[in-house]
């Protein structure tokens, strides 16, 4: 049978973690029942630390120094994962939240153990992922630098939860400061999107 991770007490949760995230727009904690039965569905030996967020926060987003950080909650991983494709577009990867800006965090399943990657959602290809860390903490700090504001900037109440998405991708030639260049959009609209782009950036590879 696979590992199962366990679920952490919040109390052991990094102390400097929960002061980065201080400033975070936090949903209320997972219940220990609902955190058990979705480990048991992914069937992913996801690391501790990680799933010691699900008992302080259950997803949230904010600024970590000047870059933005959005975690998915617990139970939207499975349905997020198989709306963007991640099984057929870079099956290594298991995406677990984003900046909002288009660009995925993602731990890489094949590595022992797991480590933090940043990939964008568009084209969702491994070659342009990179390494954001080893650890859930030394993804934490890699944002930080180890520095820890005392007044993190503010959050734009009208962004949460929307990932912004260039309607022509870069890649594709789109121009990444063109304004009318950018739209914002839900979760699973955005989903639909990355999904048709990176059907055509497959269709270009072969």
């Amino acid at each position: 049978m696979p590992r199962r991770s366990p679920v952490v007490i919040k109390d052991k949760l990094n102390p400097q973690i929960i002061e980065l995230i201080a400033g975070f727009d936090k949903n209320p904690s997972a219940e220990p029942m609902v955190i058990q039965q979705i480990i048991k569905e992914l069937n992913l030996d996801l690391p501790a630390e990680y799933l010691d967020l699900f008992s302080f926060m259950n997803g949230g987003e904010g600024f970590i120094g000047d870059n933005y950080c959005r975690l998915y909650a617990i139970e939207d991983l499975i349905p997020l994962n198989e709306a963007f494709l991640v099984k057929e577009f870079a099956p290594e990867l298991f995406i677990f939240g984003s900046n909002g800006g288009g660009e995925a965090f993602a731990f890489n399943t094949k590595s022992g153990p797991f480590s933090i990657l940043e990939i964008p959602f568009i084209p969702m290809d491994i070659k342009w992922a990179k390494l954001l860390g080893k650890t859930i903490n030394e993804f934490f700090f890699h944002f930080s630098n180890s520095k820890i504001k005392s007044v993190p900037p503010s959050i734009n109440k009208a962004l949460i939860g929307k990932e912004i998405h260039e309607i022509q991708p870069v890649v594709f030639g789109g121009n990444p400061l063109d304004p009318k260049n950018k739209i914002l959009l839900s979760p699973k609209d955005y989903a639909e999107l990355v999904v048709f782009w990176n059907k055509i950036w497959q269709n270009r590879k072969h």
